[in-house]
């Protein structure tokens, strides 16, 4: 009999589906390093139900060991559950808002604020952090802040227009093509690792975007791999995606990231087929992957806290003033 503490039989199903995908992931890939009570408090919200969940994938296969006291799971299983599973976590939280974004009415464009948050790599030094940001436009700015100093040191402005072409019938083959590949966060020796996504059915939106551009160029089209940011309140994040020359501009296509949204619930799939583009959220940085910031070359994470300015109807006159 199912209790409170017992997930829906829909969602063990789909926790046994998800685990037997992920155990492709060999296993020299992993890093069994997060105990179950850091699993608890950034994963499910009610621990009941995601230790019920914990036990039902362990018994399916999904890779873990024990230190003797706990459970040990990979980080990017568990980020992996947490999309595919109804558990409340930021990044489910997030894809609420990449709905409303995408699904905006036609010909409206949006402007947001976007700020760029970093944090120093070598915490504790006496001297200021030289942070170099990297920009939409491909462009890069250099701050120069103690090295203990939080939030923002940078806002962009991003101007993003819904008004993409149909996918003409070339690339809608190209895009149907890896339509069955299923996106999940995969770590770094894999993601840009085409075969594996080919032959595990899984793949990383880096390999997907890869793989798009290269098949792209083979059949004559011109295309190109980009890197930049998912645009969406109250945080963007980066992304990758695949951009075609049609009608005298880039178009984003990124068939990984709408089935996904699709199958998580975000979208409609009879309003979102997978040759829909989703350039109403992308915001292109550079045409390879690059470090969004650098403090004297060393990686630092940059948070990038997000508000909607204003909203735009083309051919009106009128801004409607607005934030979140």
């Amino acid at each position: 009999m199912r209790t409170a503490d017992t997930p829906a039989a829909t969602v063990i199903t789909e926790a046994i589906a998800v685990t037997n995908q992920l155990r492709q992931i060999p296993l020299s890939a992993r890093r069994l390093a997060i105990d179950a009570d850091r699993a608890r408090r950034e994963f499910g919200t009610d621990h009941r139900v995601l230790d019920y969940l914990l036990d039902v994938v362990c018994e399916a296969g999904l890779p873990h060991s024990t230190d003797g006291k706990a459970r040990l799971f990979d980080l990017f299983d568990l980020i992996n559950l947490s999309l595919y599973l109804p558990l409340r976590t930021p990044n489910r939280a997030a894809m609420r808002f990449w709905g409303t974004v995408l699904n905006r009415p036609a010909g409206e464009l949006r402007t947001y604020a976007v700020g760029y948050a970093p944090l120093c790599p070598m915490p504790g030094h006496a001297s200021d952090c030289e942070f170099l940001l990297r920009t939409p436009d491909e462009t890069a700015v250099r701050i120069r802040r103690p090295a203990c100093e939080e939030g923002s040191a940078h806002t962009a402005t991003v101007i993003l227009g819904n008004d993409w072409p149909v996918a003409p019938a070339p690339v809608r083959r190209l895009l149907e093509e890896i339509g069955h590949v299923r996106l999940f966060r995969l770590p770094e020796i894999l993601r840009w690792n085409t075969d594996f996504m080919l032959s595990t059915g899984i793949g990383d939106c880096a390999g997907m975007a890869r793989l798009l551009t290269e098949r792209a160029k083979t059949a004559g089209l011109a295309a190109r791999l980009r890197y930049g940011l998912l645009v969406a309140p109250p945080y963007s994040m980066p992304h990758f995606w695949a951009e075609f020359h049609l009608d005298d501009r880039w178009v984003p296509y990124d068939p990984g990231l709408v089935n996904a949204l699709v199958r998580w619930g975000v979208l409609n799939g009879d309003q979102w087929p997978m040759h829909r583009s989703p350039g109403a959220v992308l915001a292109g940085l550079s045409s390879r992957f690059t470090r969004v910031g650098t403090d004297r070359g060393f990686n630092a994470y940059v948070a990038f806290p997000t508000r909607l300015i204003s909203k735009t109807t083309l051919g009106s006159r009128a801004d409607t003033a607005a934030s979140s």
